[in-house]
């Protein structure tokens, strides 16, 4: 079988990828763990030369689902899928949190303005300023409420930019 090992002059990300690799294939020789280990494209070989397809390269495997590849494989009867599709733990506080909000007749249901709801942006810059600041104080803080994490880091890359 082939393997691809990567330096210590390789990014971390490489490493992981490595370390991941060599974890999916070890003991095995089979041709589909080979092309995981492949981290370079490669021609496509299911198309025919005289296809407009023929130029375009297979794209290398998604490390995400090699996660799920590396957790369905592992025997450990302990283990959490946290990946695509996995089971997260959810606290059984969350689960009163969302009973609770569920259960409240006087929320709101409609859409909210599109800077987020105000009462949460107010706390938010509160929570990540401090109570006292000065810059809150003199309203010199605009708060946007955005979805999740990834959303929240684009819109504050386009404000930026």
């Amino acid at each position: 079988m082939k393997t691809t090992e990567f330096s210590s002059s390789s990014s971390p990300s490489d490493r992981r990828v490595g370390a991941l690799l060599r974890h999916l294939t070890a003991g095995t020789d089979s041709p589909s763990t080979d092309r995981l280990s492949s981290v370079i494209a490669s021609p496509t070989s299911e198309v025919s030369s005289g296809s407009v397809f023929a130029h375009l390269v297979q794209a290398p495997e998604d490390p995400i689902l090699g996660m799920t590849i590396a957790y369905n494989k592992d025997p450990s009867p302990i283990k959490l899928n946290l990946g695509i599709g996995g089971k997260p733990l959810v606290l059984n506080v969350v689960r009163k949190a969302e009973q609770q909000l569920i259960n409240d007749s006087s929320r709101v249901k409609e859409y909210l303005p599109i800077v987020g709801l105000v009462e949460f942006n107010k706390l938010s810059a509160k929570l990540i300023l401090g109570a006292d600041s000065p810059a809150i104080r003199e309203n010199r803080v605009t708060t946007v409420e955005c979805l999740s994490g990834t959303g929240s880091l684009r819109v504050g890359g386009e404000f930026l930019a």
